[in-house]
C-alpha cells in the first residue's frame, strides 16, 4: 500500500503541475483577448477558470492515459533513472506540443472568433499558402512564440522541481494489480469527463457559464481532440414533416411574370471586409471612400452578417448558399464530394459562361478543386497570372490580379457568372512599395490594407466602366468574413459577423438602404430573384428582395449555434435555448433573458431547427440539388 500511495501522490503532483500550466493558458488567452470578454464580471470570469479544470483535465487524462498507467505497473526499477527518464520524456513530448495550440489560439482566435478545431491541420495540407506564411506570422506573432517558449520553461522546470524520492517498500504485486483496477477506473471516468450519460463534448461548456465566456472555459486541444476523426452532423428531428417547411424550405422556385433576364453577373468577395471598417455603415467612420460612395449608388445591407468567420467557409456560403454549420468546414468536410450547385452551375442551362478568380497559389483552401466541382468552367489564379505581382506570401497585389480579371471577363462570351475573391487584406497585409503610406493607418494593423483593397476596387471599376458589358452587369459585393476588430459591439456574436452585402446594377434605379437581417446564403436566391429566375434550386438562404419572408441570419460558432432575427439573437446548442437576447436595444449582448419572464421567439427558435434539420439531412443524404432531392 505504501507503494501505491507513493506513486499517487508523485503522479497527482504532476499532474496538478500540468492543470497549472493550462490554467496559466487560459490566463494568457484573457489577457490577450480582454476586449472579447470586456462585457462579462470579474465572477464569471472566475467560475469560467473554475469550470475550465474539468475540460483541462479531460485533455490531460486523454493524452496522458500510458503516463497515468505506467505509474502504477509493479516494476523494481519505477524509481530508477531510466524508467524516470522515459517517463519524463513521454510527458513532455506528448503535452508540449499540444501548448502550442493553446498559445496559436492566443492570435488565431482573434480571427475566427472560437477555440480552433481539428480542420486546422486539413488547412495545412491543402496548398503552399500555411508553409509560405508561418515564417512571417511568427515574426508579426513574436509573442505568441515566447508565450510557447515561456509556459515550456515553466512546465519543464516545475516537473524537474518535483523531487524524486527513495521508493518505499513494495507492496505484494498480487495487490499492486488489484490496485490498478480503481486507477483504471478513474481514468476512464476522466476520460470521459464525468460519469454522465454522454462523454464530455464542446458543446457542454455553454452549460457552465455565459456565451461570451465558453472560448475561455474550453482549452484548444481540447476542441482539437473532439473533433478529431469525428463523426460531424446526424439526422435532426425537430419538426415534422408537415411543420417543417413552413418555417424555411430549401427549395426555391420564384413564380416570375417577367422574362429572366440574362444580365452578367460579377460577385465580389473583400477579404476580411468588416462592416466596422465601412464608413457607410459607421456614420462615416471607416477607411473605404469608394465603397461608402458606390453604396449611396446601390442597394446596400446594413443589417447583413456572414456566415462564419473563415474564407473556407465564406466562399460556400457566398457562391453555393451553402453555409458551415458543424464543426469542419464544407470543402475539408467528408460530405465536400456531394453534388453542390453554385450560382454558375444554376446559370449555365442560362447559356452563362463562367470563372473564379483568386489571385492566390493555386490550390489555397481547395477552392480550385471547389470551384470545379460546383460547376465553375475555369478557376484562375497565381499560376494563371501572366506577371510577376507576388505580393512574397498570398499571391498577386488586389489592383494587378483585377486588372487581369477585367482583361479575361473582356474576352469571355456574355452572359458571364463570375467571381473574384481579394486578398491583399489578408495578414500580412501586403501592399506594393508605392502606395505604402499613401493610406489612413488606424489603431489596427489591417486598416492601412483595407485603405488599398477599397482603391483597387475603385480601380477595377474605373477600368470596367470602359468595357462593353458594364451597363448590362450585376454586380455583388460582400466579404469572405470579417476581419479583427477594436470596437466592443464588433466583438460580440452578432457584430463579430457584421459585413457588407450590396446589390449594384448601373444605371437602374437599384439604390437605397435596406435594414432587413440578411446573411450570405441570400445573395444567390437575390440574384436569381433580381434575374427571374424561372427554375427550382436549393439555397440555404432567402431572396433579400422576397418581402415575404423574415430576415434572419445563422451561424455556428464551435460552441452553440445561433439565428440572428429582426430583433432577437438566439443561442442553440442543439437541445435547448442557452440564451437569448434583445439585440436591438442590448448592442453588447450582456442581458441573457433565459429565466428573466421572458421566452425566446418560438418562430425564430424554429427556423434555425429547420434549418439544421434540413441542413443536416442534405449532406447526409447527398440531396443538395433538386434533382437529387426529387429522386
Amino acid at each position: 500500500m505504501k507503494s501505491f500511495l507513493y506513486r499517487s501522490t508523485l503522479l497527482i503532483k504532476r499532474i496538478l503541475l500540468l492543470l497549472f500550466i493550462y490554467q496559466l493558458c487560459r490566463l494568457l488567452f484573457l489577457i490577450v483577448n480582454a476586449g472579447y470578454f470586456s462585457t462579462s464580471s470579474v465572477s464569471d470570469v472566475a467560475m469560467a477558470f473554475f469550470y475550465g479544470i474539468r475540460f483541462d483535465l479531460v485533455v490531460v487524462v486523454v493524452l496522458n492515459i500510458p503516463f497515468i498507467l505506467f505509474h502504477f505497473l509493479p516494476f523494481q526499477a519505477f524509481s530508477g533513472r531510466t524508467w524516470q527518464q522515459a517517463l519524463k520524456y513521454y510527458f513532455f513530448i506528448i503535452n508540449i506540443p499540444f501548448l502550442l495550440l493553446n498559445c496559436v489560439d492566443l492570435e488565431y482566435f482573434k480571427f475566427q472568433g472560437k477555440r480552433t478545431t481539428a480542420d486546422l491541420f486539413q488547412l495545412f495540407a491543402m496548398g503552399d499558402d500555411m508553409q509560405n506564411t508561418i515564417p512571417r506570422m511568427a515574426l508579426d506573432f513574436w509573442y505568441v512564440i515566447l508565450c510557447f517558449v515561456v509556459l515550456s520553461v515553466i512546465f519543464v522546470w516545475g516537473y524537474n522541481k518535483i523531487k524524486l524520492k527513495v521508493a518505499p517498500v513494495n507492496d505484494q504485486k498480487l495487490i499492486q494489480w488489484i490496485l490498478i483496477l480503481p486507477v483504471i477506473l478513474i481514468t476512464g471516468i476522466g476520460f470521459r469527463g464525468g460519469i454522465q450519460y454522454k462523454p464530455l463534448g464542446i458543446l457542454a461548456a455553454a452549460k457552465h457559464t455565459t456565451p461570451p465566456l465558453v472560448p475561455l472555459v474550453l482549452n484548444t486541444p481540447f476542441t482539437v481532440i473532439k473533433t478529431f476523426g469525428k463523426e460531424l452532423i446526424d439526422e435532426k428531428n425537430y419538426l415534422s414533416e408537415s411543420e417543417l417547411t413552413s418555417y424555411f424550405d430549401k427549395v426555391h422556385s420564384y413564380k416570375n411574370q417577367e422574362p429572366f433576364e440574362s444580365k452578367n453577373v460579377v460577385i465580389i468577395i473583400l477579404e476580411s471586409f468588416s462592416s466596422e471598417y465601412i464608413g457607410y455603415l459607421n456614420n462615416g467612420k471607416g477607411y473605404t471612400p469608394f465603397l461608402d460612395s458606390l453604396s449611396r449608388q446601390c442597394i446596400s445591407f446594413n443589417n447583413a452578417y456572414a456566415n462564419a468567420k473563415k474564407s473556407i467557409d465564406g466562399i460556400p456560403a457566398v457562391v453555393a448558399s451553402m453555409p458551415t454549420l458543424m464543426p469542419a468546414s464544407y470543402i475539408t468536410s467528408p460530405y465536400n464530394g456531394n453534388r453542390l450547385h453554385s450560382i454558375a452551375a444554376l446559370l449555365k442551362p442560362k447559356g452563362y459562361s463562367s470563372g473564379f478568380f483568386h489571385g492566390g497559389n493555386n490550390g489555397t483552401m481547395g477552392f480550385d478543386n471547389f470551384a470545379s466541382m460546383t460547376g465553375y468552367d475555369a478557376y484562375y489564379g497565381r499560376k494563371e497570372y501572366p506577371g510577376n505581382d507576388y505580393d512574397g506570401n498570398w499571391g498577386i497585389y488586389d489592383e494587378n490580379f483585377y486588372a487581369f480579371f477585367t482583361d479575361k471577363m473582356n474576352s469571355m462570351p456574355q452572359p458571364f457568372v463570375t467571381t473574384f475573391f481579394s486578398l491583399s487584406s489578408h495578414h500580412p497585409y501586403s501592399m506594393p512599395e508605392h502606395l505604402k503610406n499613401k493610406f489612413p493607418k488606424g489603431p489596427l494593423p489591417i486598416h492601412e490594407s483595407i485603405g488599398y483593397a477599397d482603391y483597387s476596387l475603385q480601380q477595377f471599376f474605373k477600368k470596367a466602366q470602359a468595357t462593353s458589358w458594364y451597363k448590362n452587369t450585376l454586380f455583388v459585393i460582400t466579404s469572405d468574413h470579417t476581419g479583427p476588430s477594436a470596437i466592443p459591439y464588433y466583438q460580440t456574436k452578432a457584430g463579430m459577423f457584421r459585413t457588407p452585402i450590396l446589390f449594384y446594377l448601373p444605371y437602374a434605379d437599384l439604390k437605397g438602404t435596406n435594414t432587413k437581417t440578411t446573411q450570405q446564403t441570400d445573395i444567390v436566391p437575390g440574384i436569381l430573384d433580381l434575374l427571374n429566375f424561372d427554375q427550382s434550386f436549393i439555397a440555404f438562404g432567402n431572396s433579400p428582395f422576397d418581402s415575404t419572408s423574415n430576415g434572419y441570419a445563422v451561424n455556428y460558432t464551435g460552441d452553440s449555434y445561433q439565428i440572428i432575427g429582426e430583433k432577437q439573437l438566439i443561442q442553440f446548442d442543439g437541445q435547448e435555448v442557452i440564451s437569448f437576447y434583445d439585440y436591438k436595444t442590448d448592442s453588447l449582448l450582456t442581458q441573457n433573458k433565459i429565466g428573466k419572464n421572458s421566452l425566446p421567439d418560438s418562430s425564430l427558435l424554429k427556423t434555425l431547427q429547420s434549418v439544421l434539420q434540413q441542413y443536416n439531412h442534405s449532406l447526409i443524404k447527398n440531396q443538395l440539388t433538386t434533382e437529387a432531392t426529387s429522386n
